[in-house]
């Protein structure tokens, strides 16, 4: 599972998750971050808020919750895990856009509604 700015949504299903050091949300240039099991509302939460949302990027309103069929990806793609990181993995390499589903949305709004 991948969370991304929901201003990111249509780039996503266009273009499928891309390592990207300018929008990096996180000191780990050129990494894409996925999480091993899908995250419960409140880790969704704590992330967005913590690191998507101060972010301020032009239009973004939320963020979405991607999937990632790793049945269907690349057999050559490889994973790290990030000591810093549990319950996560990263790739340096782009993820295709067949493999990459939308799941939910939430608003920023929505989100502080959460209680923890």
């Amino acid at each position: 599972y991948h969370i991304a700015p929901l201003s990111l949504k249509n780039r996503i299903l266009r273009n499928g998750l891309v390592p990207n050091s300018s929008k990096a949300l996180i000191n780990s240039p050129d990494r894409l971050y996925l999480f091993v099991n899908e995250p419960e509302k409140y880790e969704i939460a704590t992330w967005a808020l913590s690191y998507i949302e101060p972010k301020h990027l032009p239009g973004n309103t939320g963020v979405c919750l991607c999937s990632v069929d790793l049945q269907d990806i690349d057999k050559n793609s490889q994973f790290y895990f990030d000591p810093r990181m549990a319950n996560a993995f990263y790739s340096l390499e782009p993820i295709s856009p067949d493999v990459v589903h939308i799941e939910q949305e939430f608003s920023f709004d929505e989100l502080r509604e959460i209680k923890f």
